[in-house]
């Protein structure tokens, strides 16, 4: 199962969501490309929130995630996981039913 992405031609990022232009060129890098990313990557930052924003329960876990091609997304997580998280762990990601990220351990 692959993460749906595109993939700017100039500087060679991938990006998620899709996106028909590159935030970091511009228009003039031309067409994104889509491409299709691995679920799996690297925890490179989390935080546990006590006081989470209107419809989310506390405590409130979230992980940025870079996946191949230097794609970073955000993820939620779940206290109740029996393996704590740490910055540089391995995961995979998958996406709920409402286009969410969610944390999964390898």
């Amino acid at each position: 199962m692959g993460i749906n992405a595109s993939k700017c031609m100039g500087c060679d990022r991938a990006l998620v969501p899709p996106r028909t232009t590159c935030p970091y060129c511009g228009k003039s890098a031309g067409t994104m490309i889509p491409v299709q990313l691995k679920n799996e990557g690297t925890i490179l930052s989390y935080t546990i929130s006590q006081m989470p924003p209107e419809g989310f329960k506390s405590p409130l876990v979230l992980a940025l995630v870079q996946l191949e091609q230097s794609a970073v997304v955000l993820c939620l997580g779940d206290l109740s996981d029996p393996v704590p998280l740490e910055i540089g762990m391995e995961v995979s990601v998958k996406e709920d039913g409402e286009g969410r990220f969610l944390l999964d351990h390898l």
